[in-house]
């Protein structure tokens, strides 16, 4: 099923990316045209040529407003299609130990490979995400993300609040760390929409595989593989 939902975002992206750059395309050449245009009512004003000044001055308007236009509503279509896009974050590895027990191995895509001992039944990623808005939205810059920290959680709420619990920070110590920044001097970073946090967990099963990706709302997503997903179901999950 996660599988199916990647296909048909890539599919819808795909979709919006051709008349996007049509869209794009036709309006800059609109634009240039409706220039082209008011300099020639320029050169029959010196000419002293009214009538055609003012032909060339209409179309040279109307060409304006619709290449803006064209050019808005590609901008528009552009923003949706970065809605459906998911970029991978990091892939997920469960090995149990023992009752409430594992090891959770997390691959982050740069040959890194780190082991976590967690306990609980259900693995928890958590990530700082900072979402643009005004210029850096509009050109198409994506959202920045973090992963903040792992841990483990316990199904029963009881045991959530007396068993020992297993935290990790991910944050390598990143620098600058815009979000501290945002939180603590919000009247520096006047371009940041918002600055939230992002979480998912999922079951922990012995040879458990999962895929955690964010999307272009800046929010964490996290699917099994096909073998996790039968283990899933068999184990009533």
């Amino acid at each position: 099923m996660g599988r199916d939902s990647r296909y048909d975002a890539g599919m819808i992206q795909d979709w919006l990316r051709l008349p996007t750059l049509v869209l794009l395309a036709v309006g800059v050449i609109a634009a240039l045209l409706a220039l082209w245009q008011l300099v020639g009512c320029r050169r029959c004003l010196r000419q002293r040529r009214r009538m055609a000044a003012t032909r060339r001055a209409v179309a040279g308007l109307l060409m304006m407003v619709i290449g803006l236009a064209l050019i808005a509503l590609a901008m528009s279509l552009s923003g949706y299609s970065r809605l459906f896009s998911e970029r991978t974050v990091v892939d997920v590895r469960v090995e149990q130990l023992g009752p409430q027990q594992f090891v959770v191995e997390l691959d982050r895509g740069n040959g890194e490979h780190r082991r976590y001992p967690v306990g609980g039944d259900e693995w928890r990623i958590e990530a700082r995400v900072i979402r643009w808005k005004a210029l850096p939205s509009v050109i198409g810059v994506p959202p920045l993300y973090r992963l903040d920290r792992l841990s483990g959680r316990y199904t029963d709420a009881t045991q959530e609040m007396e068993a020992p619990r297993s935290v990790y920070s991910l944050s390598q110590g990143a620098v600058p760390d815009l979000w501290s920044l945002r939180r603590q001097n919000p009247k520096w970073l006047p371009w940041v929409d918002a600055d939230i946090g992002s979480g998912v967990y999922l079951p922990m099963i012995d040879g458990a595989h999962y895929t955690v990706s964010i999307d272009g709302r800046g929010g964490l997503l996290a699917r099994p593989d096909e073998a996790t997903q039968r283990m899933l179901e068999e184990a009533g999950w």
